[in-house]
Formats: structure tokens, sequence, C-alpha cells
């Protein structure tokens, strides 16, 4: 050791007391009240040992029962009930994938990543290899291998290879010696060992713990640094520590004493057997001081100056474990028996400085349709996936539990919205892209410039889509096309048929008109009037009521078998009056069909067609039967005894019938005849059918 550097520590040693007396004067000033969380606050136990501030903004606790998260709000819990492998943690480390690592009283493993506790699967292999030592301390490489220092370990460090396989394998450390190793862009790790066998004669020779080497097994480009010769005590205190500060030098805590090394590894203060009590922990602040954590109270440690506890007396003797402070300036305090303690602003410099630090904000949640959903920076959703409540927190802790948000949805809001609380319900969106966005703002006013922000895209239903819309105009308009096609022809074929049923009128019309006709009747008549008979006017009167029925039913296509049947009696009374008994009528007739429809004039012209192709006679009487049955006919049935002459016939009043139930609906007349009989069926028509399609 250079003898400059002697001096140094022989000098820090004896105006440790002169600094004692100078606290009172370069000390801190509390700008804001002691805040004192128990465990009725809902820290695990009040016995802690660490904190730590990870690069998020949480804080972190580790205690004897557990660790715990505090978000400023709440403290969130984790134990052997929820994932955690042990509940007495001596400590956390944040690694560069930022997973939270618990230094565990048994050596097993576990870490917190993407809000879950896991495992290491090698804990148990890992247990019986450490037994009864204690890890000193965890770092993580950037090739994901993460290093174990162990007390009274006698073979080194273990290295655990981590990814989708996970090992471990030892690495050789000197026998009998504590160890300093750095770990590039990680926390330098510290340990102990009393028996290592094969090192490197290199390693064997070195005498001191400041000698540095580069050439130790299992490391690459990492320095190892060996025992000091300053007559520092020796002993395994769990406790032993080593940080690296923000510029780059290294400060160790050993036992009872301070050192701190230059960014070349060699000595730039020691301070040995401070108040005789060991150091439990080694912290730097954002001014650059270094806490020691000794029993009774904390000391500073800043510009070669070692300064009493600038920590309110209330704190003093509280056996404190450690001290934190976070990026807004704020103090955290550990004990063993009084929990964790926090003062919001220690400063020397300026008692009311403002806090410029902006408060991280984070979401913490997202339901959708009251489901809770995995966390990503983006959704696509249905648009029917559209209640959506947003849950976030800004990370602050001069304003704890008081944090004022400003939030917007952009493709809504047009303006920020301000609350206090930490959730916002967005309830039946309408379909489009959306990005929330939220910002939190600390106890200065100080607004974070960089919200928090997630995006929302919820797709229309399909029939909203603009190929739905242009596929829907497509049917819409062939079906336009197709029904003016189909009402085209329609009105087209309703012409023919309206034509065609013209005709068939004019030729039923002409028949009823026929001069034949007219001549029998008239002749039946002269001969009533000229033998004076009473049957005269009935005669002339059910005339009139037969030329008025088809004047009145001439534009009607079909009528109520009722009124047929009607009509028909009154041609029939004429046709008696005229043959007397000569023509018989046997009428069989379903009362329930008297609703049912039939073809206009059509039982009148089969009549007709009986007395016109048949011989009625008194020599030659003929029977008529008019009948219905089951399947919903009108049965028309007439002897047959045809008349040799056919001259008179016009042969029309069948092939109407026929060809009028042909063009209206899809039922047929049926004919049958044999030499006794000629019938013809016509068929009926139900009211519904008429109703549906007649109407």
């Amino acid at each position: 050791m250079p003898y400059s550097k002697r001096i140094f520590s022989t000098k820090a040693c004896n105006l440790l007391a002169f600094f004692y007396f100078l606290a009172s004067v370069n000390g801190f000033s509390q700008t804001a009240e002691l805040k004192n969380y128990g465990v009725k606050d809902g820290i695990p136990s009040s016995e802690v040992y660490n904190s730590m501030q990870d690069s998020k903004g949480y804080m972190w606790f580790a205690t004897d029962k557990g660790v715990c998260r505090f978000d400023g709000y709440e403290f969130r819990s984790f134990t052997t009930s929820n994932g955690l492998i042990d509940n007495t943690v001596f400590g956390c480390y944040e690694d560069f994938k930022h997973r939270i690592w618990f230094r565990s009283f048994s050596g097993k493993l576990s870490y917190f990543y993407n809000d879950s506790i896991y495992q290491l699967p090698i804990n148990d292999s890992l247990s019986k290899l450490i037994k009864t030592s204690f890890v000193s301390s965890l770092s993580v490489d950037t090739l994901d291998n993460l290093y174990m220092g162990l007390i009274n370990f006698k073979k080194g460090v273990i290295k655990v290879k981590l990814g989708t396989t996970i090992s471990f394998s030892l690495i050789p450390m000197p026998a009998q010696a504590p160890y300093l190793v750095l770990i590039p862009r990680s926390e330098p790790l510290t340990g102990n060992t009393y028996q290592v066998d094969s090192l490197p004669d290199s390693i064997k020779r070195a005498p001191h713990f400041i000698s540095v080497y580069k050439a130790i097994p299992g490391f690459s480009q990492l320095h190892f640094l060996r025992k000091l010769s300053l007559g520092l005590p020796g002993g395994n205190n769990m406790h032993d520590k080593a940080i690296l500060l923000k510029n780059n030098q290294i400060a160790i805590s050993y036992n009872h004493s301070f050192i701190l090394l230059d960014t070349l590894l060699s000595w730039k203060a020691t301070l040995k057997n401070i108040d005789n009590n060991f150091i439990s922990n080694v912290s730097e602040d954002g001014a650059g001081g270094i806490w020691l954590c000794i029993q009774d109270e904390p000391m500073y440690f800043k510009d070669t100056s070692l300064i009493k506890s600038p920590l309110p007396s209330t704190l003093q003797k509280n056996n404190i474990t450690s001290v934190t402070e976070d990026k807004e300036g704020g103090t955290w305090v550990t004990s063993l028996n009084g929990g964790i303690y926090y003062i919001p602003s220690l400063s020397s410099k300026n008692t009311t400085a403002s806090n410029k630090t902006f408060p991280p904000v984070y979401i913490t949640g997202l339901k959708i349709n009251n489901q809770i959903n995995p966390l990503s920076s983006s959704y696509n959703l249905n648009y029917n996936e559209n209640y959506l409540i947003i849950s976030f927190i800004g990370l602050t802790y001069k304003d704890a539990g008081k944090v004022q948000y400003r939030y917007k949805m952009e493709g809504i809001d047009t303006s920020w919205i301000y609350t206090k609380n930490r959730d916002v319900q967005y309830p039946k969106l309408s379909p489009g892209n959306y990005v929330f966005q939220v910002s939190a703002m600390n106890n200065d006013g100080i607004w974070n410039q960089k919200p928090a922000t997630i995006q929302f895209i919820i797709t229309p239903p399909f029939w909203a889509t603009w190929w739905a819309r242009t596929f829907f105009i497509l049917v819409i308009a062939s079906f336009i096309y197709w029904r003016f096609n189909v009402v085209t022809t329609h009105t087209k074929q309703n012409a023919d048929v309206n034509k065609q049923l013209l005709t068939m009128e004019l030729k039923e019309l002409k028949a009823q008109m026929d001069p034949h006709f007219l001549f029998n009747n008239l002749n039946t008549l002269t001969q009533l009037v000229e033998i004076k008979s009473d049957d005269a006017p009935e005669f002339v009167e059910e005339l009139s009521k037969y030329y008025r029925y088809s004047l009145q039913f001439r534009n009607t296509e079909f009528t109520s078998l009722d009124n047929e049947i009607k009509q028909a009696e009154r041609y029939l009374h004429i046709l008696k009056i005229r043959f007397g008994n000569n023509i018989k009528v046997i009428w069989n007739i379903t009362e329930t069909l008297r609703n049912h429809y039939i073809a206009t004039y059509s039982m009148q012209l089969l009549l007709e067609n009986i007395t016109k192709h048949n011989i009625v006679s008194a020599s030659k009487p003929i029977w008529v039967e008019i009948n219905t049955n089951e399947s919903g006919y009108l049965i028309v049935k007439n002897q047959l005894q045809l008349k040799n002459s056919t001259a008179l016939s016009n042969k029309h009043g069948l092939k109407s019938i026929d060809q009028r139930y042909q063009l209206l609906t899809s039922k047929k007349i049926i004919v049958s005849h044999t030499s006794q009989y000629f019938s013809v069926e016509l068929p009926l028509i139900t009211p519904v059918e008429y109703e549906s399609t007649y109407s």
C-alpha cells in the first residue's frame, strides 16, 4: 500500500470525532414530517432488512416475512403463499431485463417479472450445495448469467446460466479470503471462501485483498480483489457489501470498516473500526454521498468527510438497516423493529427546493366487457367488445395517495380530463381507432410530459364494413333489377291472361246471349202465354235473375260455391219449365265446402252443355248428379244420350273452363266419360288460398 494512502487512512480515523461535531453545523434539514409505515399499513413485518427502488419507480422492501412493493397507495406483499421461495429475504436486486431477484436466507432463488413470481427449477440442488452458507450478493451479466457471492462457502462463486435451460457451475476462488468481483454494467459481487484447491499459482501468491487479477477461470474481463493488508479485522459478516457509484468508484463495507476505491481500483479512502459496530449496509444518494448503516445510527460520507447521522433523532438507536434515496429525493429508512420510515426531503443546500421530477405513469389494468385482459400496447377488438375500464397509476411519494391525473381518449375527448381516480370507464365505444393517454402530476405541479398510452382499434360489424356495404348495395341493386324483371314479366303475363279472359268472357257472354238460347227461352215463354199458364210470370222472373247474376259477376274470376249453386238452381228452374220432369237433378253438396271458391259461370256452362249435347224428352228423360268429394272437387255427372247433330254447338264451354283454371291456378279439371255417362270434376279453392292469392 502506498505511503500517502496509509497517511490518509490514519488521518481519517483521527478526525472521526471532529466530523461528529460538524454534524450539528453541516447537517441536513428536514423539510417535511417523518412518515412511518408499519404492519397496520400493509407491510408483512416490522423487521425490514433492505429497500430498493426499481427502474419503474416502485419501492421494494425485504423483510423476515416476505417482500413488499409500494406504489404510493398501498403495499403489495409477496410470500411463500403466492410464489416466493423463502419468506426471509435480505435484499432485492434488479437485473438488465428488469427482473427483481430476491436474496433469501435459504439461498434458493426466485424473482419477480411481469407481475408474477418465478422460482428456479434448480433450487433444491442449490440448497444442497450451499448448505449453511449465506448468499451475500447477486449479480447478472449481459449474457444472462447469474453469479452468487456467498459467505463461508469453500468452493468459490456459483454461476447460474439462465435461459430456456437453466444450469449452474462453480468458479473457484482463493482459499480463506474475502473477494470482490466487478461485473461490467452490473452490481459488484462479494463473498468469502475458506478452502479452495487447484488454483493458478498467480492467484495463490496474491498477498493482498486489493490485488487485481484478470485471468480467473470462469470470468471474462472481470476483476478479482483479494485480502487487505491494512490490519482489518477478520470474520465473516453476512452484510458485507460493495456498490458501484455513479462516478464508477466502488464503495465497500467490510465488517467494521469502509473502503472507497477510485476508477483505477486504487484506495481513495479507508475508515476502520467505525463505532466498533458492523456496517450493515452501504448506499449512495443523489448528491454523491454515501450512507453507512451502523447498528445505532447511520452515518454519511461525502468528499472525504464523515458526518454523524442527519436523520431525525427519533430514528437513532432504532437498528437502522438501510437508507435509500428515491428518484424524487425522498429518503427511505428501514429498521429491525420500526418498519419503514419516509422523509420527503433531506437537503443541506436548499431546504425549499422544488420537486422537478415528474412521476412515471403506467397503465396497470384493462377490463373489456368487465373481463380482465392481459396488458398490451394495442388491442384489436370486435364491435361488441366496446366497454372499457382502464386502470393506471402515477408513482410519486411526496404526495402519496393524492396524485392528480389527466387523461383523454383521442377519437372521443377533445381536451384533457382531470381526476384523482385511478381508473376510467368508456362504455359503448363506436367502431374506430382510439388512443388513450394518461399523465400524472407531482406535488409541485410538474406533469409527466410522456403520458402512458394504449391504442384500441374497434372493428365495425361485418355489415358496417365498406365491402359489406358494397355487397349489400349490389344485392339490393340485383334484387331491384330482378324484381323489375319479375314485375314486368308478371305484368305482361297478367295482360296476356286478362286478354285471354276477356276473350273468354266475351265468348261466354255471347254464349249466354246465343240467339238459339234466347229463341228457346222466348219460344217457351210464348207457349206459356198462349196457354195462359201460371208459370209464365215465374219463368220471366227466373230468367231476369239469371241475367242479373251474369251481369253482376261478369268481371269476377271466382265466386263462392254457394253463389254458383244458386245461379245453377235458377238455370235449372228455367230448364225445368222448358223440359218439365224430363230432366232430373240430384244434389249432394257438403255444407262445409259452400264457402270454397269456384270459377264463375263454370257450373251453368256444364249444365248448358248437358242440354245442348244430349236428348231431353219424355221418351228419353235425362238425369244429372251434382256432388262434392273429400278431395275438394265439385263433380257434375250426367247420363249420356247424345244428339245426332252437333251443328248448334260451338264447343267453347268446357274448353273455356279448362283454360281459365290453367291460367289462374295450378289446378286442373278432370274429365271422364263412358258409354253410359259423362263427368267433369272442378277443383275448389279454399278460403285461405283465395285470400292469399286472389283477394
